[in-house]
């Protein structure tokens, strides 16, 4: 798990901008004896305006975070507002500025701002921008192995992009498509076959933790296994005959459905970050006649 108590906590509450401060980075990696990492973390509602989607990147349990990029919608519709620390010299809050981004690709972007953090005692210190899920910012954060970037008339600084790739691409296809995102919660109920109820409203979801997951049939019956893609559609990934397991490479908010010979659905499952099996014991059931 990536973030900070304070910093996942604030994600989650939609709260102002989140922890870090870009000049101690090095430092704080080395206290933490750890490196930074890319992460993407959803929490979908029903009203798209409550949904919170945010691409972080700093260093596991600690304060040091470099970059973070939120979606918000807005009169145009979705749109990325990314803060990046940054010197900002003697620059006051909300002074308007230009970061420029270069690569040794070539790759060079310069996009307008304005100074953030100068008064907080918490939060990232240095550019704030707007930018489209579209725009060629993008590329240079999934195709380049690091980005050099400056405040004009400041002092430069890096940004690491390596395991940028995936947790970008998750953050900007769901947030072009913030309104039509489907929340992966789960049916409270302890009755496996309750989960069935949700079938049509799950869908599989981006920013989930990696995962490798192992279906244990316990059954006295043949078991197909579905993915739910990321239209909510079963995706066939073979079947257990009793006594019988499937290893799958999934991740969290990827939900599997069980079913039946018939395509009866008996349970669905999500799996849960850390946890490798999944026994599925749901017994045959009338359903009625075919």
């Amino acid at each position: 798990m990536f973030v900070l108590r304070a910093v996942l906590a604030a994600i989650l509450a939609l709260s102002a901008p989140l922890a870090a401060q870009a000049q101690a980075q090095a430092q704080a990696r080395a206290q933490a004896g750890g490196a930074a990492s890319w992460d993407y973390y959803s929490t979908i509602s029903p009203d798209p305006f409550q949904t919170t989607l945010a691409l972080v990147y700093g260093v596991p349990e600690t304060d040091a975070v470099q970059f973070v990029a939120q979606c918000f919608i807005g009169n145009r519709g979705p749109y990325v507002q990314v803060e990046i620390g940054a010197a900002i010299g003697g620059l006051p809050d909300d002074a308007g500025i230009e970061v420029t981004f270069f690569a040794p690709s070539g790759y060079t972007q310069t996009v307008a701002g304005a100074v953030v953090g100068r008064a907080r005692e918490e939060g990232i210190t240095g550019a704030s921008i707007a930018v489209s899920t579209d725009d060629a910012f993008w590329q240079g954060i999934i195709n380049e192995r690091s980005l050099r970037y400056m405040i004009a008339g400041e002092a430069e600084a890096t940004l690491d992009l390596r395991g940028s790739s995936a947790p970008t691409a998750n953050f900007l296809r769901d947030c072009a498509n913030i309104g039509d995102l489907v929340a992966t919660e789960m049916p409270p109920e302890d009755d496996p076959t309750a989960s069935c109820n949700a079938f049509g409203t799950l869908r599989s979801q981006g920013g989930g933790q990696a995962q490798t997951v192992i279906f244990h049939n316990q059954t006295d019956g043949w078991r197909a296994l579905l993915w739910l893609d990321y239209e909510g559609n079963p995706v066939d990934y073979g079947g257990m005959n009793p006594g019988e397991s499937i290893q799958i490479e999934s991740a969290t908010l990827h939900p599997w459905m069980l079913t039946d010979g018939p395509g009866n659905c008996h349970e669905i499952i999500m799996p849960v970050a850390g946890q490798l099996d999944y026994y599925v014991t749901v017994p045959n059931q009338y359903f009625g006649a075919e």
